[in-house]
């Protein structure tokens, strides 16, 4: 396989972490085990974690400083949307630090479990041009690394911009895709919470996106209430506000209609969350938004939209 230059990695592994300690280890380890015939380098991002998570990296950089490059973050760059303190000033800044002509990415609570993972997907895109990113199945774990759904994705091999962008999930740590389809990133990027939808459907804009349906890598799904009800209603608005950024982006007609589909559906789900709590004022009161979005945006008379609303719901 072509190498691009002697100093000059063919592929950045980019790994943003914060408040990690308990897995950066495992996730750098498991990169570090890559079988490759090319060079590669790690691009670490620590975000000032307070856990001991910045000790372990600055150990990793000085043990293999060939390897690795490390840049340590400030809290004073952190990136606030809606008032919350987000990753996104040191996700996208680990980007553009790589100096490979793939970026591969991988969340320091994350970890890959194939060591020829990025050789097959290296492999694959440097024979198919036209592509612009790859990815592949993983597996949901715990925070002890316990399998807690095995595989879950189950999509076509090839896929467009149009059959990707908000439709499908494509977990990030198992990601490859050509640094010159990213590009400057907009503005719009920095004030979405799901970053990993609209990053996904601007690299589709470039190339064509391959599925590969074999494990390579875990998912973690940290403990602490994230399936409460309430913080599932958050999840849900949140990922709305981003399908709602990316409909206003994108200018393909179908991109659009996935959009409207996806904010049609979340609505949905909102409302099955509200009245499981009994959470009733709510429950109407959102029902009026789904009915007004709906007649806005798919054209359907009142009569019809009530019984879409519904069906919407009891199918949850």
């Amino acid at each position: 396989m072509k190498i691009e230059g002697e100093n000059f990695p063919l592929v950045s592994v980019c790994i943003p972490t914060y408040q990690h300690a308990p897995y950066i280890r495992e996730c750098v380890e498991n990169v570090l085990r890559q079988k490759t015939d090319f060079s590669f380098e790690i691009v670490i991002g620590e975000d000032a974690s307070t856990d001991g998570t910045r000790e372990i990296c600055l150990e990793y950089a000085e043990k293999y400083p060939d390897k690795i490059r490390l840049f340590l973050r400030s809290r004073e760059d952190v990136i606030y949307i809606d008032n919350r303190a987000t990753g996104r000033f040191n996700f996208t800044e680990t980007m553009k630090a790589a100096r490979g002509k793939y970026i591969a990415l991988c969340e320091g609570d994350d970890y890959w479990v194939d060591d020829n993972k990025l050789q097959m997907q290296v492999e694959f895109m440097e024979k198919n041009p036209g592509f612009s990113l790859i990815h592949t199945n993983v597996n949901h774990v715990n925070r002890n690394g316990v399998v807690v759904l095995p595989a879950p994705l189950n999509y076509k091999d090839v896929m467009t911009h149009e059959e990707v962008s908000g439709v499908i999930t494509v977990q990030t740590l198992t990601m490859v895709f050509r640094k010159d389809a990213l590009g400057i990133l907009p503005a719009e990027f920095y004030k979405v919470f799901n970053a990993d939808l609209f990053l996904v459907a601007m690299l589709s804009e470039k190339g064509k996106v391959k599925f590969i349906n074999a494990v390579t890598g875990c998912y973690r799904k940290h403990e602490g209430g994230i399936f409460t009800g309430i913080n599932y209603k958050n999840r849900l608005m949140n990922r709305m506000d981003t399908l709602n950024t990316m409909l206003h982006y994108f200018s393909s007609s179908r991109v659009k209609q996935n959009m409207k589909n996806a904010i049609s559906k979340s609505y949905g789900r909102l409302l099955y969350a509200d009245l499981s709590m009994h959470n009733y004022s709510e429950f109407f009161r959102l029902l009026l938004k789904t009915i007004y979005f709906d007649i806005t945006n798919f054209r359907f008379s009142f009569v019809h939209l009530i019984n879409h609303a519904l069906k919407k719901l009891w199918r949850k």
